[in-house]
């Protein structure tokens, strides 16, 4: 005779479930590893009666692989910086880069959002198109997953070790290693211009740190660690403050 071993239900109440197909959902039962049934808390009691219930209490339930969170300084210079992803080819790519650098003379280029797949041609632009219009300007170009990210010929040379790192292409984008290795030494070649491109998200920030003006736009190579916010966790890349309870009025601002 084969015996079929009972699996325990877990009856989760008093919450706020994510799902887009019901709303609604106050309860969720789970059998095994397995999201069994959606719904309110009294039919959940009568449907699963045998159920350990836990009481969350009004807590937020979403899917554990979701990966929400931002990046704010990273954030903030893209507004700052060449926005790509209206780039409808890759010579059109080629030419709002070109268009960006000579209208901000004296600055490395910044951008991102490329995404070549949507493109007739399906790649991405090369370092040899890059430096046609740039010259030997530096230019970091992050795809729009972030992943990978085109670089000019002047800064790949700032980084001496780049052609052995892991990701790294001599005409393609640079990923993996490579990507953040350019990606570090691009971010160190902003200028207090760039870093000052969003006078009222500066403004702000001065006003939660108490951060000195003149200090302001140098205190983002500080690295603090990821904190979290109405379900969002927030990278705090370079900004050099506490932001546990600030992040409401953080996010209002950026």
């Amino acid at each position: 005779m084969i015996q079929i071993a009972q699996v325990s239900t877990t009856l989760l109440v008093n919450g706020r479930v994510h799902s887009p197909t019901h709303p609604d959902a106050t309860a969720m039962a789970v059998r095994g590893d397995v999201v069994a049934w959606l719904g309110s808390d009294d039919v959940g009691r009568s449907q699963f009666p045998g159920a350990q219930v836990v009481d969350l209490d009004g807590g937020f339930v979403a899917p554990g692989f979701v990966d929400s969170h931002i990046h704010l300084s990273a954030t903030g210079l893209t507004l700052s910086g060449l926005d790509l992803r209206h780039a409808t080819s890759r010579a059109h790519c080629v030419q709002m880069v070109a268009d960006y650098a000579a209208a901000h003379p004296g600055q490395p280029v910044w951008g991102h959002g490329w995404d070549e797949s949507a493109w007739p041609e399906n790649t991405a632009p090369s370092t040899a198109d890059l430096d046609a219009v740039l010259g030997d300007r530096p230019a970091y170009l992050s795809r729009v997953d972030v992943h990978s990210a085109l670089a000019s010929t002047g800064l790949r040379r700032r980084v001496p070790e780049l052609p052995v790192t892991a990701g790294f292409a001599a005409e393609q984008p640079l990923a993996g290693d490579a990507h953040h290795l350019i990606r570090a030494v691009a971010r160190g070649l902003l200028t207090a211009e760039q870093l000052y491109a969003l006078p009222g998200f500066t403004r702000y920030w001065r006003s939660l740190s108490n951060v000195p003006e003149p200090q302001c736009g140098f205190v983002l190579n500080q690295v603090y660690p990821t904190t979290s916010f109405a379900g969002v966790s927030i990278d705090y890349d370079y900004a050099q403050l506490d932001y546990e309870a600030r992040s409401a009025t953080w996010l209002a601002a950026a």
